[in-house]
This record gives C-alpha cells, sequence and structure tokens, in this order.
C-alpha cells in the first residue's frame, strides 16, 4: 500500500468541474507523502504540455503545499509561444513561475538561420534537407503546426533546455541520494504534449533522448530512470482543427514506433554533444484521444489535460519504492512485443473512475435549503393583519410624555413657575417700585426659564428620545427574524405606529400654535400691567400704597400666568420634537425592513432558481462518475440536521446589520450563519457513506462498480489485435482517503489520496500498437495526401526527401527539368512525350516532385545512365561548375537554391571519393598485370 495525496477534479469524456476545497493536510502527513514518493520530474512540451503541468501544480500545491512538494517533484514546461495557463489552487489561481518552470523556446530568427545554415552544424545536419521548404518567418506566437519548427526551436535554444533539465535532475538525484540513502528507489520523468501540433510533436524525442543522456552522466543512476510520455491524439481537441493534426500525428507515430522498435537514435546537439542511443525512448507512452473505449467523447482540451493531470498524478503516488516494486515498472513484457508488420505493442493509455460524495457541496445544498424555507415560510411569510396592529412599538412608550419632559432632577417634582414678589420690594420708595419690579419679573423669566428649565427639557427630550429608540430598536431587533410574523407583518406594524405618532405629532403642532398666540396675549397683557404699576406708583399719595399693591398683584399674577404658558409651550415643542425623532427612526427601520424584505425576496428568487440545478448537480450520474448521493439520502440528511425555524436567530449575529448589506452579502452572511448546522455532513466522508450504504452494496461491488467507470480514453480497434487484445495488459490502481483504515484494505495497488470525498480507479491499459487505432489508417492517408511536405524529424525519414531533391537539382542541371518562367516542367525520356508540368515556382515544382509516384525513381535512373554514360571526371566537372556560384540573396527562393548547390556539392564529394577509389584499383590492377 502507498500513500500520496490526490486531488482530483475531473473525470474522463466530462468538462472539468470546480470541485469543493479539500481540507489541508496536515504536516505530518504531507511529509509523510513525500518521504514515499519517487522523485519526480514532469516535462511539458508545447501548449498542451504546458496546461498539464499546470493543472497538476494546482494538484500538488492543493494536497502539499505551494512549496513543500518541489524538492520531491520538478516541473518544467517548454513552449514556443507566451501563453499563460491558471489552475485553482485552494482560493488562488496557481501559474507555472517563468523562468523557473515555464520557458519560453519561440523567438527563433528562422530567414537568418536560413542565411547561415553553415555554420550551424548541429541544425543543418538535422534540419538542412527540408529548411528550405519551410516558411521564413520569425516563430514567435508557435511553432505554426509545424513538427521541424518544433524541433529548430530546441535546437536553437539548446542550452537553455540542457541546463534546465540537467539541473532538475541532478537536483533530484542527489535529493534521493540524500533522503533515501540509495540509488535504487528510481526516478520519474514523464514527457506530456500532443502529437499534433508543431513544439510538442516536434520535441518530445530529443527531450526523451536528452533526459536519457544526462542520466548516463549520473553513472548507475541512469538504470533506474524510467520515462513514461503521454500524447494526445487528434480527437482530444474537440472543436479545434489544423491542417496539420493528422499529418504530423502519423508522422510522429511513425518516428515513436522506429525509435521503440530498432533503438536507434543518432543527433548532434549544438553544444558538440553527440547523443547515439540504442535504448528505447520511453518505457511507456500514453495516448490519449478524444474518444474512450466505450466511445465517449470529452468535452474540451482542458478537460482532456485536466484528466491527464489527474492520472498522472496518481501513477505517481502508485510509482513508490524501489525500481521493479510496482506493476508499471515491471510491463516489459508486454510492450516489447511486436506485430507482423513491426510495429511496436509499447502504446498504453488510461481513464480515471470516480466514486463521489461531494460532502462539502451537499452541506452548502442543504444549508441553502434552510435558508430558503427560512426566507419563505418564515421571513417573507403573508402579513398576519391581527398581529400587526402597532401596539407593540406604541406601547413602549410613557403614559405622560408631559411629565417625564418636565421632570425636575434636582426635586424630584415637576417643573413649576413659584413668581412672588419680595418684601423688600414693597419697602422701596413708590417711585422705585415700578421700575424694581419689571425688573425683578424679567430676571426671574430669564433665570428660571431661559437657563434652568428650558434647557432641563431638552435635555429631558433628548434622554427620553435615545430611551425610547433603544427601547424600539430592542423590540425591533426581536421581531425582525421572527418566524411567527415576518417582514411584511412587521412592516405593517411599522407603518401603523409611524400613522399613530404622526397623528399625536400633528397634534402637538396644533397645540403648539395655540399656545404661541396665547403667549402673545398674555405678554401684552403683562406690559399693560406694569404700566398699571408704574401709574399707581406715581399716583396721588392719599391711597397710592394700596392702588400699588393691588397694581403689583396684578402684574405678578400677568407674569406668572405668561410664564406658565410658556413653559407649558415649552414642553409642547420638546413632544413635538421627540415624535418627529420617533417618526425619522421609525422611517428610516421602515425603509430598512422593506429593503431587507426585497433583498430577501431576490436571494429566494435565486435559490429557488439555483438549487433544482445544485440538486442535479450533486445527484448526477457521469460517464466516469457516480456520486452516493441520491435525493432520498440528501432529504434524509437534511431532515436529521435540520433545525426548529425559532432555534436560528442566535446563529445569525445581529438583526438590525443585516439590513444594510447588500443582496451578495446578505445572502452570504446568512449562509455563513446556518452552516454550523449542516457541519456534520461537510464532515462525513465517502467510506462513511458507503459504510451506511453497505446493506444496499458491498465492497466488492463498489470496487467493480468503480473500476467499470474507468476506461483508457483510446480508441482501439480489438480487431486488429491478436486474439481481440487477449495480450493486452490491464493496470488498476485504487485511490482511497486513508490507506490504513479503509474497507478496501486487501488492493494490490492502493494509494492513499488524502480525499476523503471520493474513491478513484485508475486504470491502465497496454501492449497495443499503432495499427490498432481505429483512426490510423485515416491518420496515414493524411500524410499520405501530404508526402512531400516536411513532416518528419528523424534523419531516418528525411533521408528520401533530400535524394528526392538531389535527384531534382541533378534533373535540372541535366535539362531533365526545365523552366518556362515560373513554371517547371519534366521532360521525358521519350522525346515524343510531351512535357509533364510540376508546378508554379521553384518551391511548389520540388513538393510536385516530391509528391509523384514514379518521377523521382525515373528521374533519378536517367541521372545516374547518363553520368555512367558521361565518366564520372566529366560529371564531376559539370557538377562542380554548378556548385561554384552561389546566389547572395536573402529570398525564400536563393535559399531553396542554395540548399539544392549543397546537396549537389555533397553529391560531387561522394562522386569524388569513388573517383578516387576506382582510379586506385585501376592503378593496384595496372601494376600486378605488369
Amino acid at each position: 500500500m502507498n500513500d500520496f495525496p490526490s486531488d482530483l477534479q475531473a473525470s474522463p469524456a466530462e468538462p472539468p468541474a470546480e470541485f469543493t476545497a479539500l481540507p489541508a493536510m496536515d504536516s505530518a502527513a504531507a511529509l509523510a507523502a513525500l518521504n514515499r514518493l519517487r522523485p519526480t520530474l514532469v516535462i511539458g512540451a508545447g501548449g498542451t504540455g504546458q496546461q498539464i503541468v499546470t493543472y497538476l501544480k494546482g494538484l500538488l500545491t492543493r494536497r502539499l503545499g505551494p512549496k513543500e512538494w518541489q524538492g520531491r517533484v520538478r516541473l518544467l514546461a517548454f513552449d514556443t509561444a507566451e501563453e499563460t495557463v491558471s489552475a485553482k489552487a485552494a482560493d488562488a489561481e496557481v501559474q507555472l513561475e517563468p523562468n523557473a518552470e515555464q520557458f519560453n523556446i519561440g523567438n527563433v530568427p528562422v530567414p537568418s538561420i536560413m542565411q547561415n545554415i553553415d555554420g550551424l552544424d548541429a541544425i543543418r545536419e538535422r534540419l538542412g534537407a527540408i529548411l528550405p521548404t519551410l516558411p521564413p518567418v520569425v516563430l514567435r506566437s508557435g511553432a505554426k503546426q509545424l513538427r521541424p519548427f518544433g524541433l529548430l526551436s530546441l535546437l536553437w535554444n539548446y542550452k537553455l533546455v540542457h541546463d534546465e533539465l540537467r539541473r532538475a535532475i541532478w537536483l533530484l538525484a542527489g535529493r534521493q541520494q540524500h533522503v533515501t540513502g540509495n540509488q535504487e528507489q528510481g526516478i520519474n520523468i514523464f514527457i506530456c504534449g500532443s502529437l499534433v501540433g508543431g513544439t510538442g510533436s516536434g520535441t518530445f524525442l530529443d527531450l526523451a533522448h536528452l533526459v536519457r543522456a544526462l542520466f548516463t552522466e549520473l553513472g548507475s543512476q541512469a538504470e533506474f530512470c524510467h520515462i513514461t510520455g503521454i500524447g494526445l491524439l487528434p480527437q482530444a481537441f474537440p472543436g479545434i482543427s489544423g491542417p496539420n493534426f493528422l499529418p504530423n500525428t502519423a508522422a510522429a507515430l511513425q518516428e515513436l514506433n522506429h525509435l521503440m522498435v530498432k533503438s536507434g537514435f543518432k543527433a548532434r546537439f549544438p553544444d558538440g554533444r553527440v547523443i547515439q542511443s540504442q535504448e528505447a525512448p520511453f518505457h511507456l507512452f500514453h495516448i490519449i484521444d478524444g474518444v474512450d473505449e466505450r466511445g465517449q467523447t470529452w468535452s474540451d482540451i482542458g478537460a482532456v489535460c485536466q484528466m491527464v493531470a489527474e492520472g498522472l498524478y496518481l501513477q505517481m503516488g502508485s510509482q513508490l519504492g524501489r525500481k521493479g516494486e510496482n506493476a508499471f515498472d515491471n510491463l516489459d513484457e508486454a510492450l516489447i512485443g511486436r506485430t507482423g508488420q513491426g510495429d511496436g505493442t509499447f502504446l498504453s493509455s488510461f481513464g480515471l473512475g470516480h466514486l463521489i460524495f461531494d460532502a462539502p457541496a451537499a452541506a452548502d445544498y442543504c444549508t441553502s435549503r434552510l435558508l430558503l424555507e427560512l426566507i419563505q415560510t418564515g421571513w417573507l411569510r403573508p402579513e398576519a393583519a391581527a398581529a400587526a396592529d402597532g401596539t407593540g412599538l406604541l406601547s413602549l412608550l410613557p403614559a405622560s410624555a408631559a411629565e417625564r419632559l418636565s421632570l425636575d432632577p434636582d426635586s424630584g417634582g415637576q417643573l413649576q413657575i413659584d413668581l412672588f414678589l419680595p418684601e423688600w420690594l414693597l419697602r422701596k420708595r413708590p417711585e422705585e417700585v415700578g421700575g424694581e419690579a419689571a425688573r425683578y419679573v424679567r430676571e426671574y423669566g430669564q433665570a428660571r426659564l431661559a437657563e434652568r428649565f428650558t434647557p432641563q427639557i431638552q435635555r429631558n427630550a433628548a434622554g427620553l428620545l435615545e430611551e425610547l429608540q433603544t427601547g424600539w430598536e430592542s423590540w425591533l431587533s426581536g421581531q425582525l427574524l421572527a418566524t411567527d410574523s415576518g417582514l411584511p407583518s412587521l412592516g405593517r406594524q411599522l407603518r401603523q405606529a409611524e400613522e399613530a405618532l404622526t397623528g399625536r405629532y400633528e397634534s402637538c403642532q396644533q397645540k403648539a400654535l395655540e399656545l404661541a398666540r396665547r403667549q402673545e396675549r398674555l405678554a401684552e397683557a403683562t406690559r399693560q400691567l406694569e404700566s398699571g404699576v408704574n401709574q399707581a406708583a406715581t399716583s396721588f399719595p392719599l391711597g397710592r400704597a394700596g392702588r400699588l399693591r393691588t397694581a403689583l398683584r396684578s402684574y405678578t399674577q400677568a407674569a406668572q400666568a405668561q410664564y406658565e404658558s410658556q413653559l407649558e409651550l415649552g414642553l409642547w415643542q420638546a413632544q413635538q420634537h421627540l415624535w418627529s425623532g420617533l417618526l425619522t427612526w421609525l422611517g428610516t427601520q421602515r425603509e430598512g425592513v422593506a429593503r431587507l424584505q426585497r433583498r430577501l425576496e431576490t436571494v429566494a428568487s435565486q435559490l429557488s432558481a439555483d438549487l433544482p440545478g445544485r440538486l442535479q448537480a450533486l445527484t448526477r450520474n457521469g460517464i466516469a462518475h457516480i456520486s452516493v448521493i441520491d435525493e432520498a439520502y440528501l432529504e434524509q440528511l437534511y431532515r436529521q440536521h435540520r433545525p426548529g425555524q425559532a432555534d436560528v436567530v442566535g446563529q445569525l449575529g445581529a438583526p438590525e446589520a443585516l439590513m444594510a448589506l447588500p443582496t451578495a452579502a446578505l445572502a452570504e452572511r446568512l449562509h455563513q450563519g446556518l452552516a454550523s448546522y449542516f457541519q456534520a455532513v461537510a464532515e462525513r466522508t465517502i467510506e462513511m457513506v458507503l459504510e451506511e450504504q453497505s446493506g444496499q452494496m458491498t465492497a466488492r461491488a463498489r470496487r467493480q462498480q468503480l473500476f467499470r467507470l474507468a476506461t483508457p480514453s483510446w480508441n482501439v480497434n480489438r480487431a486488429r489485435l491478436p486474439e481481440g487484445g487477449a495480450g493486452l495488459v490491464r493496470l488498476e490502481v485504487l485511490g482511497v482517503p486513508e490507506a490504513s483504515a479503509t474497507a478496501f484494505a486487501g488492493e494490490a495497488m492502493l494509494v492513499a489520496t488524502h480525499d476523503p470525498y471520493r474513491l478513484t480507479a485508475l486504470v491502465v491499459t497496454a501492449g497495443a500498437p499503432q495499427s490498432a487505432l481505429q483512426q490510423y489508417e485515416r491518420l496515414q492517408a493524411a500524410l499520405e495526401q501530404e508526402r512531400g511536405r516536411p513532416f518528419y524529424i528523424l534523419p531516418d525519414f528525411m533521408t528520401s526527401s533530400e535524394k528526392t531533391y538531389l535527384t531534382f537539382a541533378l534533373s535540372s542541371i541535366f535539362n531533365f527539368i526545365y523552366n518556362q518562367g515560373t513554371f517547371f516542367y519534366y521532360r521525358p525520356a521519350d522525346p515524343l512525350a510531351a512535357p509533364i508540368r510540376l508546378a508554379n515556382g521553384l518551391a511548389n515544382a520540388m513538393a510536385a516532385f516530391l509528391a509523384s509516384d514514379t518521377l523521382p525513381a525515373t528521374a533519378a535512373e536517367r541521372v545516374d545512365s547518363l553520368i555512367a554514360h558521361m565518366g564520372l571526371s566529366e560529371a564531376i566537372r559539370v557538377l562542380s561548375d554548378y556548385c561554384e556560384q552561389a546566389p547572395e540573396g536573402s529570398t525564400r527562393l536563393d535559399e531553396q537554391t542554395r540548399e539544392l548547390k549543397r546537396l549537389v556539392r555533397d553529391y560531387v564529394d561522394d562522386l569524388r571519393r569513388i573517383n578516387e577509389f576506382s582510379s586506385g584499383l585501376q592503378r593496384v590492377n595496372g601494376s600486378k598485370s605488369g
């Protein structure tokens, strides 16, 4: 049993789905998983390879942390385009780090290379023969679906690629020895990309041999290097097509088969290194198609790449321990077979299957369902007219607001006017009494009313307003999320309370107006009586004292009445201010309640629309996954953990704070508050659920169900295989949450994924030749149709092209091929036969000549016959004259002409050697005869 984490997100033949984030693995488990993992280097070639490697980084980051895995796993991606791919890891987007994991090998100056090819030995030896047939463009955004451009990019950026590969391999090798203390654990190499384009398809073979050569530098470590290739076929790109997809794939498979069967690779690289290997480039080569064995198809290339990353991740977790201790290392017998036509049986493919219990999504669904239920049957329930009478709020008002407002805090009694003239005033001289009395009354009014009573009333009003608002806020908080009344009823209560307070406010306003008019009358009466006091004080002395006392008494009573009226006016105005403040509060809260109601209606509408789809997603079975959740089981979980409606208010925090939240934030806050009720659902694992359902299906039956889902992603015609594919080897890997505690402990290849929500099956089928692929004939036909165009990158496959181009050049020199204007023609040996038109332009004529089934061979025979007739010396002279002058321009025609002259020059050199050898033999034979 092995222990390596997995975090799978997509299934074969299905679009990638955003799966609920998994709980982070604890550090001890992560360290244990890393220590058991065989050191691994994953290389992505081209855009597809970069996608796969990026998704793999997302898996590693989610399960092992952003940095922890980098000592045991190294990721490299080489692409000719500046593209950025992202993958999810927890709450962040993960990308390959430029110039550390992702490397641009584009920006190749093809025209300049063509002009200076004589000084670029490595490129000339590999691509010189076909370079003139390639478009002279700078490679800035991909390899143009041309495999030779992919190889050219690698050779042009060879030092970068070599140094990064060497650094990664030596780091892994050194870390392995440091951690394991032995060299026999082995190092895994995965090289992944597509076979359909230019970069990946044009570099994967050279990358494999470069890796092998670098491992050879490690000495004994080389034999423990296990290289797995992964190549995507055309149908893995649904909705995407290209003119070279099919011929590129056919050429790549032919060259792969050649190296896997004949094991002969020789190439010079720009640093002078010559790799001459008799080893096959790969131990195992997975092909991934857009159609699996059951005929199911993929949704898009992103889904394909995500599945490949998941399968690669699980295979990494199963290839643990020493070399040869697991089935992936022991497929040699299945992979070294040959068909009657000589094709190798080294191809394999894989597929994934999942049993899923998406516990977080189930808990999330239950939470949303509870929220919808609370909104519809509680908070938005239709208003009950009998209950919504507004008396709840009004009952919190004091019985007499005036008494509260006129409360004297010093005495505890009510504020009162007690105006009495002092005795000393009567002892004043009569002519002084009037002025002193008026001054005393005014000062009394200022001291009592203006400076003491009025501020106290205002303080009382402010305190009472705050007290009432606090009480009303408390009442509102208790009513806001009450499920026995609802917001419509609450809104009606607020409106009714507002109407009642409006009546009180208007009544106070009317009373204040009346008191203000009365106050004016009393003030005028007081002024007249003040004049009467002055008149009495200056009247005839006889009886003046009596008259003065009477006038003072009347004046004092009038001032008392005026001040009492002024105090009453202040109390009514304070009440008016109090009701105004409460009305403002009521209006604000009524609007807030209405706004909250509208937002809850929106939330309910969204939930009503979303929940059916979420239920379907939770219970839906896919082509490669089965959900163990059905509607009945989800209903059971909901009923088991659903709280009573009256119990939820305490979980939602301060209800009044909800009124200020926008709709999205409101929904999130409510959802968060209710989520704790279904935490137990979120913590359930797939194994717990399977144990609960064991009465319906045993563990063995579940295993069979799971592995039936995992279908290798290729489309093989088994009728083309001996005995219908009886020789194919099938490997099965089962991923469980914890290998030490599982109902599937007896599995031979068991991997701990630390994914508590799913079981994962990885099925690998190996041992098929390329000819068994369902689309094999179509691929070959596409390549044949494009014969003459540059699809190959191996010298063994380009030799025939070079010979044909040489024949074209020699035929032109000897006038078998001629041109009229820009059109080229072939002149048959029969003088009566009409010339054969090739094409317009040199490049097109060469391509037409190469594509012909008969002309190259016929022309070659004529050239050989003519040279034999001329004699080697004369032929060498004629051909040398042709090679003496090379075009100096930089046009495509100049490049093509230079390449043809180079081929002729090399041919002349061969003729000279033959001529010298023949001359030497003649001299030797002549001396013997003499």
